[in-house]
């Protein structure tokens, strides 16, 4: 508590946002070697810790199933990774069941045994979605931004701070979101535009 009166608000004289000294990512993150897209079946990767409202894992779902119902091009595929064992079924049947139509949409929920697994994921994706109503850390979007994935987050991430310092268009990362459970269709509209555009980019 001392270090941050002394040390940021009082020598600055201005207020800190101390979301900004997020953790370092690790080099193996960096390092990753990413496999070609298919450009005829783009994958999505999603993170989830769960059944956690805040996750926005309903926003991404339907926004994904509202692009693949819309698209002319490629039917994308949804991996949501992460999940707990004992939640994979829970989310296929109050998630995936609620919110796909999409008869060729394929949603794959996994849940990670070692590091090696979400290694992979990030490897194989085309883009990353993080949809999340708040994030505290922002660690999820760290990892997909350090190893090169295009992302698209919520301006409610920790890291919306650091993105909007950083790059010269924020907006190409940064989606709007409610924060309440009952606009999810209008969320998923807001992302389903810009994963729209990201993809054609």
């Amino acid at each position: 508590h001392w270090f941050y009166n002394a040390k940021f608000r009082n020598r600055a004289r201005r207020p800190v946002d101390h979301r900004l000294y997020l953790p370092q990512c690790p080099m193996s993150v960096c390092d990753i070697s990413r496999q070609p897209c298919d450009k005829y079946r783009p994958r999505i990767l999603t993170l989830s810790s769960g059944l956690d409202v805040w996750d926005g894992l309903d926003i991404v779902v339907c926004a994904v199933n509202k692009f693949a119902d819309i698209t002319n091009g490629p039917v994308p595929e949804l991996i949501i990774g992460g999940v707990p064992a004992e939640q994979v079924d829970h989310i296929h049947k109050n998630i995936v069941a609620r919110y796909v139509t999409e008869p060729e949409l394929c949603v794959q929920v996994k849940c990670y045994n070692s590091t090696a697994d979400l290694m992979q994921d990030l490897s194989v994706c085309s883009l990353c979605v993080l949809p999340s109503r708040a994030e505290p850390y922002g660690c999820r979007g760290l990892l997909a931004l350090s190893a090169g994935i295009p992302t698209l987050m919520s301006e409610n991430s920790a890291l919306a701070p650091i993105i909007r310092r950083l790059t010269s268009d924020p907006d190409y990362f940064l989606v709007p979101v409610k924060g309440l459970s009952n606009s999810v269709r209008q969320d998923a509209n807001e992302f389903r535009e810009r994963i729209m555009y990201v993809l054609n980019d």
